[in-house]
């Protein structure tokens, strides 16, 4: 049976210079939630964006989002489809503990499709 409900955090704006404005949209999902790609787990996930409301297609990210980058190409239950940085999350463990271990994740791939400046 598919969960009804998800935790839409945040969309984070980001400016590509010669890709125009992109969307980071972090949020939770819940076990065989549409917006999962796991029937088992609750998942943690950021993917990237034209827009809030408009996917980045794959061969727009091809560009940078390659073998080396955490971000994929991901298909999810629901059929939706984008890059995606996810990852499986204990709901028990601390928020900071969780975002400790995401977080740097999703700024390394961030920073290898230059999306955001490298140190």
């Amino acid at each position: 049976m598919e969960s009804t409900g998800y935790a839409s955090s945040r969309y984070i704006g980001l400016k590509h210079p010669q890709f125009g404005k992109l969307s980071l949209w972090i949020y939770v999902a819940p076990p065989g939630h549409a917006y999962s790609g796991s029937r088992s787990g609750t998942q943690l996930a950021a993917g990237v964006m034209r827009s809030p409301q408009i996917i980045l297609g794959q061969s727009e990210g091809q560009w940078r989002f390659g073998d080396s980058n955490p971000f994929r190409w991901r298909t999810l239950l629901g059929g939706w489809e984008s890059y995606l940085l996810m990852e499986t999350v204990d709901p028990t463990h601390k928020p900071s503990d969780v975002a400790g271990r995401f977080v740097p994740r999703v700024l390394l791939g961030l920073k290898r499709a230059d999306l955001i400046a490298r140190d």
